[in-house]
């Protein structure tokens, strides 16, 4: 019995360190163009400036880019999100959003967002 204890022991910690040292759990969606990821920036500016006219801005980037379907469904649902927080002006929350989308962005690759032709 002590021996399986240990190895309970052994694997409970094991898992509270992949836990501490893994890769956080992604939120938001890949983004799939290089628009998305100005996107991200203006809505984060227009959050931590909580300047009317930057919100305008992006929300209008926003909506073109839905328009012409340049954004994938998940996402227009997260970047709807940021306009929501915005909007109910929750400043410090779209802001936490916004850098949380950019760092989900992390190693997903620079293939997604190219914009050199392909080879």
């Amino acid at each position: 019995m002590q021996t399986r204890s240990k190895w309970i022991l052994l694997f409970a910690l094991l898992l509270a360190l992949l836990w501490l040292w893994g890769p956080r759990w992604r939120q938001y969606p890949a983004v799939t163009s290089p628009e998305s990821l100005t996107l991200i920036k203006l809505f984060y500016n227009a959050s931590s400036a909580q300047d009317p006219e930057r919100v305008i801005t992006a929300q209008q980037r926003l909506k073109r880019l839905v328009e012409t379907g340049q954004l994938t469904a998940a996402e227009q649902t997260a970047f709807e999100r940021v306009a929501t927080l915005i909007r109910n002006q929750q400043w410090e929350q779209a802001q936490r959003a916004c850098l949380r989308f950019a760092e989900d962005q992390v190693g997903r690759g620079a293939a997604a967002v190219s914009t050199a032709p392909p080879r």
